[in-house]
């Protein structure tokens, strides 16, 4: 017998060595499964990035070429149309009542306004 360390090595009677072995492997799969997952997953967060680089890239390539197109265009000054007056003829038809569009309330005056409203409507009902 050898000893281990200067020790003597102790034995120990395990009961279902099957049931044990068969842990084992199972446990040596599923870290397996799991270090292959993470490989995996290194190698497509690596392709993620270089798709990535090479989508800025082309935006890069993108914006110097509009920037290089916008320099090599003529520059054109804008003029303003000549206005022409136009003669309009008086219509005939009859004049129809130009109606004023109410001016919009803003937030506040028709929250007031409805305010106001309820409590009359509150008065009304306490009569």
């Amino acid at each position: 017998m050898k000893q281990v360390n200067g020790k003597n090595p102790i034995f120990i009677k395990i009961e279902s060595p099957l049931l044990i072995r068969k842990d084992l492997l199972k446990s040596a799969l599923y870290a397996t499964k799991i270090l292959k997952d993470y490989r995996d997953f290194t190698h497509l967060k690596k392709e993620k990035d270089k798709g990535r680089s090479k989508l800025f890239k082309i935006f890069r390539e993108t914006n110097k070429d509009i920037r290089d197109l916008k320099k090599s265009l003529p520059i054109i000054k804008k003029e303003k149309p000549k206005e022409e007056k136009e003669f309009k003829k008086p219509s005939t038809t009859k004049k129809t009542k130009t109606v004023t569009p109410k001016k919009e309330l803003s937030e506040t005056e028709r929250l007031k306004k409805d305010l106001s409203s309820i409590e009359e409507k509150l008065k009304a009902l306490e009569i």
